[in-house]
């Protein structure tokens, strides 16, 4: 899927991090799942024992994780949320990481793990300036990486086959190239509802990837939305629709430039969920 004309890849990120980061509660002005900015205790005492080579225990630490998040309301979420928070608090131990991911070839957190890891590589070799900006050098260095990405990716596909956060990750790297191991997003997506019905982790992402600027379109994330509502919590879903929300704004004030209609979709958000710094911001923004 393409990139519409005029956008930075800092803004898409931007957008990423808004998909992943809000949640709502379809009747309260609190939204009590927006995370409170830093990592849980669990995810610093996981960074602490990569640190020292613990590798069997930075997996135990992520297995009750995961086992926990899937009967919490977020489910998926929270888990790909921990694990982002331990490769960004590790980041800067690239040896460190890739002894884990290596002498772990069997733990599905250390694979996951890699692929998100090699996923953010990938996109600062692609690096943030227009794609008219970009040199074919750098989509060509991008797509070997995401490349060993795909690798990682694919190895925990099958060490957890009931998980659909690979293929979560996978729907991002096909969408900034609109192929992913021979499948489109749209398939990766259906890959990924197909493998857990339940995965809130792949419909946020989708918030983003099949958002118009990507070439998709809010008819199809309305799609999503009513389709969720099989399977999620009414707050899951609510939280979805706050997203399409957001997804409105950001297009409203990075796309067409329209401050105002940007301004009244971020107060429509705040009205969702009143504890987000983010809906607030955009309002700042879009005031001046």
């Amino acid at each position: 899927m393409k990139i519409s004309k005029g956008i930075t890849m800092a803004a898409i990120v931007k957008v990423a991090l808004l998909s992943t980061l809000l949640i709502g509660h379809a009747h309260a002005a609190q939204c009590p799942l927006i995370p409170a900015g830093i990592p849980a205790t669990e995810i610093f005492q996981a960074s602490k024992l990569l640190q020292d080579g613990k590798f069997s225990e930075v997996d135990a630490i992520l297995v009750k994780l995961h086992k926990n998040n899937l009967t919490s309301e977020g489910g998926d979420l929270l888990t790909s949320r921990h694990i982002d928070a331990l490769v960004n608090l590790s980041e800067e131990k690239e040896e460190l990481l890739r002894r884990w991911f290596d002498e772990q070839p069997q733990s599905f957190f250390s694979q996951l793990s890699a692929g998100i890891f090699f996923v953010i590589q990938a996109s600062k070799a692609r690096g943030t300036k227009f794609a008219s900006e970009t040199s074919q050098e750098q989509f060509k260095k991008m797509a070997e990486i995401n490349l060993v990405a795909m690798d990682y990716l694919q190895k925990a596909m099958l060490l957890d086959a009931s998980s659909a956060l690979p293929h979560s990750i996978i729907l991002g790297i096909a969408a900034r190239q609109n192929f992913a191991a021979q499948k489109t997003p749209t398939q990766w997506l259906f890959a990924a509802l197909q493998t857990d019905p339940n995965s809130l982790a792949a419909r946020v992402n989708a918030m983003t990837y099949f958002s118009p600027r990507w070439g998709g379109s809010f008819e199809f994330l309305e799609q999503i939305v009513l389709q969720s509502e099989k399977s999620l919590s009414a707050q899951s879903v609510h939280y979805l629709r706050y997203n399409i929300v957001m997804e409105k704004a950001i297009h409203e004030e990075v796309v067409t430039k329209n401050k105002p209609q940007a301004n009244e979709l971020y107060k429509q958000a705040l009205g969702m969920c009143e504890n987000s710094t983010l809906a607030r911001e955009g309002i700042e923004r879009t005031s001046k």
